[in-house]
């Protein structure tokens, strides 16, 4: 992505594009613009809907998403303004319609989009493939994505007795609200119990109720796409230990200046395992209003919009295990190896 680029999620559904008038001014501010755009069902509404908000935008990155055979693959554009236009995207849409349907069909496109558009690459950090193989007699094939292992931090404020995680943005946890929200809600085998409210309209993930008219083909609240995570970045600098990416991601994100020989290691595991299986290693890392140097809030150059969240020590059990709050398992996991390894040292109850 452009270092003067911005990011912008937006969800275009079947041709129709939603972008908000507060982030297209945002993006108007830094001259740069990326564009995450999930589930359209026909390459040439990018023609229309999207590249019309490009105009004046120096620089921009476009992730769309391509229906092919009733399953959506991600495919990534990413170039300059004056080395796309209408033709470009007229070339995408011919090399998608002209691939046959069948096995491996994500990487015979992208092939052939490698093939005709040289300035075309895939929207993972690595790429993505295909192959197949027999298991237990039986031939299987799968798609895979290539993608850099990871960092994840667990912060704890010693001076406030908090954990420091991060809120934000997740495009695929919007779309996958949305999608549920189109789909009628399960019966109750005895109807419902006594004493129990009438069912009531959706909620958002952070227990809000969806505003009112929203159906099957409304949009959900943005809420429903924030997420509570770890503090955490991607391994792509070779020439720097994971100790020392988690302590930049740390600084970037969460404001605190922490020493890379500080970071304790938790453990390492994998994620993603059904599409990326790449690693993540978790640290533990202590930290307190002394060296919080910054508001953190991620890198605007690198289109990180990250808001810093504190969870009180004594609340942070319940706060895991609550499902109203959409959070990562890394959360959760965190919190368990804190309350098992860590608070007798500070003799607080963690409420479990």
């Amino acid at each position: 992505m452009s270092p003067s680029a911005l990011l912008l999620d937006v969800g275009l559904v079947v041709g129709r594009c939603r972008l908000l008038g507060e982030e297209l001014r945002l993006l108007k501010m830094w001259g740069g613009l990326r564009l995450d755009i999930l589930h359209i069902s026909c390459v040439d509404t990018l023609v229309h809907t999207v590249f019309s908000s490009l105009k004046n935008f120096k620089k921009f990155e476009v992730v769309f998403s391509v229906s092919l055979s009733d399953h959506h693959y991600v495919l990534h554009l990413h170039s300059f303004k004056n080395m796309i236009g209408d033709t470009t995207l007229q070339q995408v849409e011919d090399i998608v319609a002209s691939v046959t349907p069948g096995k491996n069909l994500l990487t015979k496109t992208l092939k052939k989009i490698y093939e005709n558009l040289p300035h075309c690459r895939l929207c993972s950090v690595a790429g993505t493939g295909g192959f197949g193989s027999s298991q237990n007699g039986t031939k299987k094939s799968w798609d895979f994505m290539r993608t850099h292992d990871s960092v994840s931090v667990l912060l704890f404020n010693t001076t406030s007795h908090c954990f420091v995680l991060v809120k934000q943005f997740r495009p695929a946890v919007y779309m996958s609200e949305w999608e549920r929200s189109k789909a009628p809600p399960p019966k109750a085998a005895d109807g419902p119990e006594e004493g129990a409210a009438e069912a009531a309209g959706p909620e958002s993930p952070e227990g809000q109720p969806a505003p009112a008219g929203e159906g099957s083909s409304a949009w959900p609240p943005a809420s429903a796409g924030v997420t509570y995570e770890l503090c955490a970045g991607l391994v792509d600098k070779p020439d720097l230990s994971l100790e020392e990416i988690a302590r930049q991601e740390v600084l970037e994100e969460c404001g605190y200046d922490v020493p890379a020989c500080k970071l304790k290691r938790i453990t390492s595991y994998r994620s993603g395992v059904g599409v990326t299986g790449s690693k993540q290693t978790m640290f533990y890392a202590e930290v307190s209003d002394d060296n919080c140097v910054g508001a953190g809030g991620g890198e605007p150059r690198e289109g990180e919009l990250i808001e810093v969240v504190k969870v009180p020590l004594h609340e942070a059990m319940t706060f895991a295990y609550d499902e109203r709050i959409p959070k990562t398992m890394g959360v959760i996991f965190s919190f368990i190896w804190f309350h098992n390894n860590m608070s007798p040292k500070y003799k607080i109850s963690t409420n479990v």
